[in-house]
């Protein structure tokens, strides 16, 4: 299938209102993290198989067999002890290897106080953000595919330990990724 299609694809899942939860820096999700949430979070740790068109990689977790440390939504910050907006989730793997989620271009590479090294990946207006990264393996304005090596895990910026930082913005709203991922997959699973 041609690639715009693909993009249509991702921006029909955003758009889907009862997909995700949406929330704004330092707002409460519109749904409170409750046992759906459990269930999600239990089926992306499990649900590590990338899905694949006529041998294309379509749509990818960003690391191998993730394990959620910090949800999405409001939560007692670990270095803060202040309550605040997650406006990501917080992953750890055993393998050290970040993935591009979805193919796109790369949109910037660099440091932030907070988020340490990053990658920002545009998949045709969302936008897929990487961080606290002890490498980034690419530049501004490279193309990449899903499943692509684009960093390697670490602890830069503020972090209590090793963990990617991953997290999907559409416009200024950040929403919860996994649920993203999870909508994504089954979208390309039933075209």
């Amino acid at each position: 299938m041609p690639r715009q299609f693909y993009s249509l694809l991702l921006l029909i899942a955003c758009f889907s209102a009862s997909a995700f939860e949406v929330g704004a820096q330092g707002k409460e999700p519109i749904d409170s993290l409750g046992t759906d949430s459990v269930v999600e979070g239990a089926h992306f740790e499990r649900e590590t198989d990338m899905l694949r068109s006529a041998n294309q990689l379509l749509v990818c977790t960003p690391v191998r067999m993730p394990k959620i440390t910090s949800r999405f939504g409001m939560r007692t910050h670990p270095i803060t002890a202040k309550r605040s907006f997650h406006n990501g989730v917080d992953l750890s793997s055993s393998d050290p290897i970040v993935m591009s989620v979805h193919e796109g271009m790369v949109d910037e590479v660099g440091e932030h106080p907070y988020l340490g090294r990053f990658v920002r990946i545009d998949h045709g207006g969302v936008y897929s953000i990487y961080g606290h990264l002890s490498a980034c393996l690419l530049e501004a304005g490279d193309g990449v595919s899903a499943g692509q090596a684009i960093g390697i895990i670490g602890r830069t910026g503020r972090a209590t330990g090793i963990h990617l930082h991953f997290s999907i913005r559409i416009g200024n709203r950040y929403v919860d990724p996994i649920r993203f991922l999870l909508v994504l997959q089954e979208k390309f699973k039933n075209k």
